[in-house]
């Protein structure tokens, strides 16, 4: 699975500078000739690791969390700082939530509050978010390989 996240990480930020790429691929998929080669080599790597009849369901999981990942962050982007739900206003409306847990309040802290900041703050966020989310997809795909207790 290394193939996946070495591809997942590098594409992410590549399809990110195209804001509606990744909304795009959503939409339509691997339907382009370009997107052969990356298509056959993801259903090699994942057929070699034993998915077998969930190979394509592995693929989908993998690029659609991705894509959907970029294709959220793309949108945020085109509505920052716009109108009563923008990142500053969700914010303050998490501050004034009396029966929140500190849990909840820790949400909007780490996550909204730096979309919130902007600038290199957000983008760092949305990274580490992406990041976590390949990974994450990554390590469950893994673990469904393994055979089950019981």
């Amino acid at each position: 699975m290394f193939w996946f996240r070495t591809l997942l990480h590098t594409a992410g930020r590549l399809v990110a500078t195209y804001p509606g790429t990744a909304k795009w691929m959503l939409m339509h998929g691997p339907t382009v000739t370009a997107a052969l080669p990356i298509l056959e080599a993801g259903i090699a790597v994942l057929r070699e690791s034993g998915f077998g009849a969930r190979t394509s369901f592995a693929y989908a999981a993998l690029f659609n969390n991705a894509m959907l990942t970029v294709s959220l962050n793309d949108d945020r982007l085109q509505h920052e700082g716009d109108g009563p739900r923008d990142h500053a206003t969700m914010m303050e409306e998490f501050r004034r939530m009396p029966t929140a847990s500190p849990h909840a309040h820790d949400l909007g802290r780490e996550i909204i509050g730096p979309f919130a900041e902007g600038g290199q703050t957000a983008v760092q966020t949305r990274w580490a978010y992406y990041d976590f989310v390949v990974d994450t997809t990554i390590a469950g795909l893994d673990a469904s390989l393994r055979p089950t207790a019981g």
